[in-house]
């Protein structure tokens, strides 16, 4: 298996109002479809996965959305399977999580960069230094 590449389709953040104490932030993302590629790699064939990202603040303060494509690639009996199972909108488990964890990634990155830059709480939450208890 191997994630041969990855772009976004559409990359939207509406801002309506300045952020509030006690913003709830959350997130959503959706594979809206799985489609056969003409791309190829030695003997293997591919997959774009479609999909949707999104970052949604209460009270509706904000809201970021990224949609875009992640391209599979992998042997042709794998592929075939993965458009079976699609048909019922179902993933094997690992490769699902596999998928979307790849996804996540990307979009995390992406989304941070904008919340940054357009003035919105992160929705996730950065590490932080703490000074040492010296007490201990």
């Amino acid at each position: 298996m191997v994630f041969a590449g990855f772009s976004f389709k559409k990359i939207s953040v509406e801002k309506s109002e300045a952020p509030k104490k006690g913003v709830k932030v959350d997130l959503k993302i959706n594979i809206n479809d799985v489609t056969k590629t003409t791309f190829k790699l030695e003997n293997r064939e591919s997959l774009i996965f479609h999909f949707i990202f999104s970052v949604n603040y209460t009270p509706k303060i904000a809201e970021l959305t990224l949609a875009g494509e992640l391209i599979f690639v992998d042997e042709p009996k794998i592929i075939k399977k993965v458009l079976e199972e699609w048909k019922d909108k179902k993933l094997d488990d690992k490769l699902r999580f596999d998928v979307l964890n790849f996804i996540m990634t990307k979009c995390n990155i992406k989304a941070l960069s904008l919340e940054e830059e357009m003035g919105l709480p992160l929705h996730i939450p950065l590490p932080r230094l703490k000074p040492e208890d010296k007490k201990k």
